[in-house]
């Protein structure tokens, strides 16, 4: 996951500080992503809230036109994300949507991309997941695409701004992008393209600088014993005291949950 994140860095994909790999107390691997912290919750959540920030219809429209272009960039690389739902969109602290969890990315030809123990036969949300995906077949970006659509209509719902000519061009988006058959669906790249986002304004990439370019550790944890090797310098303490206070830390794989 980490090696996506760092090969597709974009300012509507979360911000990867670092990524390493360590030994837990039982002595199984477990890895570790340290992503920027961005406090304003997931699009889930944002939705969840009764006069909250989708109700503003150019909020909605920004933070999913922000989906749009971070999943066209990634299958300009030619990845699909594999479970785009609103959980897995963060919006950062200068509102600009950040997708989030690669678990199920594919390459084009259709590989599993990330090797975390115990997430490689995971599966696409069902509520989100396209109809070949349910089938059991791979995902692709029209996949996406449909994943995108079904997310759309989630957030449109109850919002004050139902029944408006926007409201329809929203809906009409989201039917070009759930069409059953993938080959019917409009792409991301065509759906960035479409009406609904005519006036909406070029939200400028978060200002807030990296606290440390994307670096990798490996080795054990020294706490039991073995030495942490520091691919890019030797100041682990000092490191680890500034990412605690500016970073999330994300277990992943086998390992204890606090660590």
């Amino acid at each position: 996951e980490h090696t996506i994140l760092a090969r597709a860095a974009h300012r509507n994909i979360a911000e990867l500080h670092c990524a390493f790999a360590a030994v837990d107390a039982a002595g199984l691997p477990c890895g570790y992503l340290v992503m920027a912290y961005y406090a304003n919750g997931t699009l889930e959540q944002a939705a969840a809230v009764g006069g909250g920030p989708l109700d503003d219809l150019n909020v909605a429209r920004g933070l999913l036109l922000g989906v749009l272009r971070g999943l066209a960039h990634l299958h300009m690389l030619g990845v699909s994300h594999g479970d785009v739902k609103p959980a897995n969109v963060l919006i950062d602290d200068a509102g600009v949507a950040r997708l989030i969890d690669f678990e199920t990315a594919r390459d084009a030809g259709g590989a599993l991309l990330t090797a975390t123990v115990g997430v490689a036969a995971a599966a696409a949300t069902a509520q989100f997941a396209a109809p070949e995906v349910l089938r059991g077949e791979r995902p692709t970006p029209l996949s996406d695409a449909f994943s995108v659509g079904r997310a759309m209509l989630a957030v449109a719902a109850n919002r004050p701004w139902a029944g408006t000519p926007a409201a329809t061009q929203w809906h009409e988006l989201a039917a070009s992008l759930t069409k059953d058959a993938a080959a019917d669906r409009v792409t991301v790249h065509a759906a960035c393209q479409h009406p609904l986002f005519r006036g909406v304004p070029d939200v400028p990439v978060h200002d807030a600088v990296s606290l440390l370019p994307p670096f990798y550790w490996s080795g054990a944890d020294t706490a039991h014993g073995s030495r942490l090797v520091d691919v890019a310098g030797d100041d682990f303490a000092g490191l680890q005291a500034a990412l605690m206070r500016s970073c999330v830390v994300a277990t992943l794989g086998v390992g204890q949950a606090d660590r």
